[in-house]
């Protein structure tokens, strides 16, 4: 990763490579169940066992209500800045 990674950015792609599989992984197995495929037990558990990981990894947290109101603020910051400087 760059050097001025977040650990935003580590956590966003850490959840987008365990996300993208599990969709897949979930959609081809509601295929198989409907074509009664004898491997969507096997698949199910996969799902099963990757859906309680991505779980345990990315638990819901209480953040302090100033807390999300001052990352709000910074962002809308941010973007105006961005879009600033985009137009001149």
């Amino acid at each position: 990763p760059p050097a001025d990674t977040t650990m935003a950015y580590v956590g966003s792609v850490d959840a987008f490579g365990r996300r993208l599989p599990l969709r897949t992984a979930a959609m081809l197995l509601r295929v198989l169940r409907e074509a009664g495929d004898p491997a969507a037990p096997g698949l199910h558990r996969l799902v099963t066992t990757w859906s309680e990981a991505f779980a345990d990894r990315f638990r819901a947290r209480w953040v302090p209500l100033d807390h999300q109101v001052e990352h709000q603020a910074r962002t809308v910051l941010a973007t105006a800045q961005h879009a600033r400087e985009l137009t001149i």
